[in-house]
């Protein structure tokens, strides 16, 4: 008897547990699950204001900048990758190509939307200005342009898929003209890279 009152008097102990802890959870999940049905107010914010319209007429200044190194053979191709920086005016970029030995192509000049990019294969430019596409050649870019300031974020990438390498170069303005005396006494720093070739 005293055994059954008192697994009696147990159960109603859970039972009372159990209900309290219902009665909380209930509690805090209630308003949680309310709040979560309210509808979405949008948080305030100024209104944004349109693209201002270019009021001030902008000189054409001549300019370059110059990349590289590219190279053109039978395993590698040269891409030169071109951004207009400018975002509410098209600019025209003009690529010249420099051979190792000085020889010069000037390239057609490609014209970039507002934002726009584009890019040039040199080696199909060369073929079509009447270079043998297979000839070894290498060179650097100069990109001309007629802008107040550098309009063109540029970089030249060299592929070889036979030997799985690809090579990125950037561009960038010539420095300052000095004379020779002055470059004589100026100590540089180059960077660069090579690879010899093996057998394959």
């Amino acid at each position: 008897m005293l055994s059954e009152e008192r697994d009696m008097g147990l159960h109603i102990g859970l039972n009372r547990i159990a209900r309290i802890a219902l009665g909380y959870a209930a509690g805090i999940l209630l308003p949680l699950l309310t709040l979560a049905q309210q509808s979405k107010i949008s948080a305030p914010h100024d209104p944004i204001a349109p693209r201002a319209k270019r009021t001030i007429p902008l000189v054409p200044v001549p300019g370059s900048i110059a990349g590289g190194p590219w190279i053109v053979d039978a395993h590698d191709e040269s891409i030169i990758y071109l951004k207009n920086v400018v975002e509410n005016a098209s600019v025209t970029i003009t690529p010249v190509l420099y051979l190792s030995n000085g020889t010069k192509y000037q390239l057609a000049p490609v014209q970039l939307a507002p934002s726009g990019i584009a890019k040039v294969d040199v080696g199909a430019s060369l073929e079509s200005m009447g270079v043998a596409p297979l000839a070894t050649l290498s060179g650097w870019v100069e990109l001309q342009y007629n802008w107040p300031w550098v309009p063109v974020c540029a970089f030249i990438r060299v592929v070889d898929v036979t030997r799985s390498l690809v090579f990125s170069f950037g561009f960038a303005a010539p420095g300052p003209l000095t004379s020779r005396a002055e470059k004589a006494t100026q100590s540089q720093v180059r960077e660069g890279m090579w690879w010899k070739q093996g057998r394959t």
